[in-house]
């Protein structure tokens, strides 16, 4: 009888040594990790950037050896040798078989005259320019005359900087009888105009010769 009770001891105590051995095991009794002891992730490629720029759009294809984006969408690098605020104007609306062509309602050579009118609406109904092509020389005066409230004027195209203002207020009423903003031509080149609310409808150009 005590031979089975010491074998029956003996069996218990050594199942008690097995499961405490168990207990030890990194994952604990749950199998819980302990992240503090745990080993980093390893990302694939052996832990090293392997990754490399992203070639397929022009921007990042343009990129140099150091990493700066230099495609064409780029303002600064498309300008780099221009002023700051530079805008590049859109060519003028005019030909030049226009400007050469005889003085008449549409425009034409106004050299030998000294001067041109170019006259638009003083209704708000957009109607194109009479003489919106002219040519003139270098000292003569255009006078712009109409509404300018209801077709503000503005330069756009040609040559920069224009002597074309900004106007959107009306002038003072001339002896045309309608408000004039003249303007002296006092350097030679091209100078674009437009209407700011009828662009489309209302344009035109000055060239200014020596």
């Amino acid at each position: 009888m005590n031979r089975r009770v010491l074998a029956l001891m003996v069996a218990s105590l050594s199942c008690a040594g097995v499961l405490h051995a168990c207990s030890t095991t990194p994952g604990g009794p749950l199998g819980l990790i302990d992240h503090d002891d745990a080993a980093p992730p390893i990302e694939s490629g052996a832990g090293s950037d392997t990754s490399i720029a992203d070639t397929s759009s022009p921007d990042d294809a343009s990129e140099g050896s150091t990493g700066q984006d230099t495609g064409a969408p780029d303002a600064d690098a498309a300008t780099a040798d221009e002023p700051d605020g530079f805008v590049p104007l859109d060519p003028i609306p005019c030909t030049q078989a226009e400007f050469d062509a005889v003085a008449s309602a549409t425009g034409g050579d106004f050299t030998a005259v000294g001067g041109v009118a170019v006259v638009f609406p003083v209704d708000a109904i957009p109607m194109q320019y009479t003489h919106h092509c002219v040519k003139v020389k270098v000292g003569d005066v255009v006078t712009f005359e109409g509404k300018f409230s209801s077709h503000p004027l503005g330069a756009f195209g040609g040559n920069v900087p224009s002597p074309i203002p900004h106007q959107m207020m009306d002038p003072a009423v001339g002896v045309s009888g309608k408000p004039e903003l003249p303007v002296t031509m006092t350097t030679a080149g091209n100078y674009g105009f437009r209407c700011d609310f009828h662009p489309g409808k209302m344009f035109g150009a000055v060239q200014v010769v020596p």
